[in-house]
């Protein structure tokens, strides 16, 4: 039994972000097989634990150094909303939160 991390993330836009450990991850079907990492939609690479974003509206997660450059210029827009509630709904409830 491990310790869950997730926590939710606010920000200015308020998107529905979630961050994640790796264990989390993996457990929602995000981790990289054998590896215990997380590949980032954006750049490609693994993402270590604590730096493992979901993004509700996107359905996928990010590295936090791509998350903190894509928030600054992200815009919620009224017709996602629907997808990114049952997006975070769904994660949310899978991770207790």
């Amino acid at each position: 039994n491990w310790l869950r991390m997730a926590k939710i993330v606010d920000n200015d836009k308020g998107l529905k972000v979630i961050s994640l450990s790796t264990e989390d991850a993996a457990s929602l079907g995000f981790g990289m097989y054998g590896s215990g990492a997380c590949i980032c939609m954006n750049c490609n690479k693994g993402c270590l634990s604590g730096d493992i974003y979901y993004i509700a509206v996107l359905n996928d997660t990010m590295c936090k150094n791509c998350y903190e450059r894509w928030i600054r210029s992200a815009t919620r827009y009224t017709e996602d909303i629907p997808s990114e509630d049952r997006n975070f709904n769904y994660y949310k409830e899978q991770l207790g939160l």
